[in-house]
């Protein structure tokens, strides 16, 4: 009789380094997260292998209240699998960028660019990064340029052996 595999990985929580240097959990279940930005006195976490962002109202004291769907890339995952997420979500959201009109740019570590998105997922413009990923975003707004950090396609290399990424920089 098979057994039934375990997860990959499992909840995340966010943690927070106080003044102090003292670090306390949110106490938060993320599904692999990864890019943060804070926007409008919210907090958003791309939660890779979920496929979205989520948003938080930023609290007194560094904590973070209830979360909100920000933006869903395919159907929503209630697991915690890389392979099935791999498979089923649109989008890897990893690294953010806030644009400055209030939408992101998100990193797509599943595909080949970067999606400038406004709340609710829809995708405003890309910026083709093929035929590798972005896993990482920056915008420097006094020149006008996007960075993108960039490596082969999640899941296609075999990234203990990988020496070597692209930085990528885009005018907006």
């Amino acid at each position: 009789m098979g057994s039934t595999p375990s997860p990959d990985f499992g909840p995340t929580p966010l943690m927070l380094v106080d003044e102090q240097c003292d670090v306390h959990s949110l106490d938060r279940e993320f599904n692999f997260p990864n890019g943060i930005v804070s926007l409008n006195g919210e907090l958003l976490v791309a939660e890779t292998y979920a496929g979205r962002i989520r948003a938080f109202e930023l609290l007194p004291g560094g904590q973070i209240g209830q979360g909100r769907v920000w933006a869903q890339f395919g159907a929503p995952i209630d697991y915690f699998d890389v392979e099935r997420a791999h498979a089923t979500v649109a989008m890897e959201p990893d690294g953010l960028a806030l644009g400055d009109d209030g939408t992101l740019w998100v990193a797509d570590a599943k595909g080949r660019g970067i999606s400038r998105v406004r709340e609710g997922g829809e995708i405003l413009d890309f910026v083709e990064t093929a035929p590798l990923s972005a896993y990482s975003v920056a915008i420097d707004p006094l020149s006008r340029r996007l960075f993108a950090a960039c490596a082969p396609v999640n899941r296609t290399a075999d990234y203990a052996n990988l020496t070597s990424s692209v930085l990528m920089v885009t005018d907006l």
